[in-house]
C-alpha cells in the first residue's frame, strides 16, 4: 500500500510531473481502500473457514472420546464379570450346596 501512494506521489514530489499528471487523492484513496477492504474480507472469510473446520474437529473428537469412554466402561464391565466368575471356579463347588 505504501508502494502504491509512493508510486502515485512520485512524479509531482520529483518535479518531473507534466501539466496533465496531477494526483487525484480521491481516486487514490479508493484504490487503496478498495484493496484494502477486499483482503479484509478475503482474511474473514479465511477464518470462518478454519473456525468452521475447528468447530468441527472439536465436535469430532469430542465424539471419540465419548466412544471410547463407552468402550471402556464395557471393557471394565467384562473384566470385571470374568474376574468374579474365575474366583467361583477357583473356590470349587459349595460343599452346603452339595448335601
Amino acid at each position: 500500500m505504501r508502494q502504491a501512494v509512493q508510486e502515485r506521489l512520485a512524479p509531482k514530489a520529483n518535479g518531473t510531473g507534466t501539466p496533465g499528471s496531477q494526483v487525484n487523492i480521491g481516486e487514490m484513496i479508493n484504490q487503496i481502500s478498495g484493496t484494502s477492504i477486499s483482503q479484509t474480507e478475503t482474511l474473514i472469510g479465511e477464518l470462518e473457514r478454519i473456525r468452521n473446520f475447528l468447530l468441527s474437529e472439536g465436535h469430532r473428537i469430542q465424539d471419540e472420546v465419548t466412544q471410547y469412554a463407552r468402550l471402556n466402561h464395557r471393557a471394565l464391565e467384562s473384566t470385571r464379570v470374568i474376574t468374579e466368575t474365575l474366583q467361583t471356579w477357583r473356590q470349587g463347588p459349595d460343599p452346603v450346596a452339595m448335601h
